[in-house]
């Protein structure tokens, strides 16, 4: 049988808006993964995935599409499943390849070894710089701390070395992480108080409503609560946009 490609869930997936503002007594349940049912006991399944998130990806685009249009291709054994993998990831390096069983166990995964050696070596790198970075910060901080002159660190043994190091790392880490609060601290009051300003007592009161309407019984309410939330998401965006 010559590979196909099957739909990984057997009903169309709600959206976000259908699962929390839809009618109850219609909204269809949540679909099942069909995929496996739709093979033969030899057959093998690929699905294609990223390579840091796991997130399922397009196979054509190594981006990730609605939920409801997932597929998955079927192979007749795990040689053709393997070689069309390699084509892939070979195409698409952030891609990873599983290759999976009718019992829907993994049989393998086929990725771009050169490429996430790269990304590896390039991670490691990434995270010797900032610690480098974190321990220059906090040694700085010593200094002041300390007073000025280097002699009194020539002078220490080995074992005080290493606890310098480690001790400047961890208040260099410290002090980021600090700096890296209060700035979102400040943003985020800054946002919150451009939305006190921009939106009007009506406006506010409008959309407090929205959180009654989203729990209503009466599917009009609900519809309500639907456009409600769009028009609130709309008048952040708007916000964050004069922001800039």
């Amino acid at each position: 049988m010559p590979p196909r490609v099957v739909s990984v869930y057997d009903a169309p997936v709600p959206t976000v808006d259908d699962i929390m503002l839809g009618d109850p007594a219609t909204r269809p349940p949540f679909p099942d993964e069909a995929w496996a049912a739709k093979m033969e006991p030899h057959e093998i399944a690929l699905f294609c995935v990223n390579f840091k998130s796991g997130t399922p990806v397009r196979e054509e685009t190594a981006r990730p599409g609605p939920q409801s249009e997932e597929t998955c291709w079927i192979f007749s054994n795990v040689q053709e499943a393997e070689s069309y993998a390699r084509g892939v990831v070979r195409a698409h390096p952030s891609t990873v390849c599983i290759l999976r069983s009718k019992d829907e166990r993994e049989v393998k995964r086929v990725s771009n070894g050169p490429f996430t050696r790269k990304i590896a070596l390039v991670s490691l790198i990434g995270m010797a710089v900032w610690v480098a970075f974190a321990g220059g910060i906090g040694l700085t901080i010593i200094l002041l701390v300390r007073g000025p002159g280097f002699h009194w660190i020539l002078a220490l043994p080995a074992w005080q070395w290493i606890a310098l190091v480690a001790i400047a790392v961890v208040l260099g880490f410290s002090a980021i992480l600090l700096k890296m609060y209060v700035q979102v601290r400040l943003k985020v009051a800054k946002f919150h108080q451009a939305i006190n300003t921009s939106l009007s007592p009506e406006e506010r009161a409008q959309y407090r409503e929205a959180d009654v309407l989203a729990v209503s019984s009466d599917p009009e309410g609900r519809e309500k609560a639907r456009r409600l939330f769009k028009e609130y998401s709309e008048r952040i965006k708007q916000i964050r946009r004069d922001m800039k």
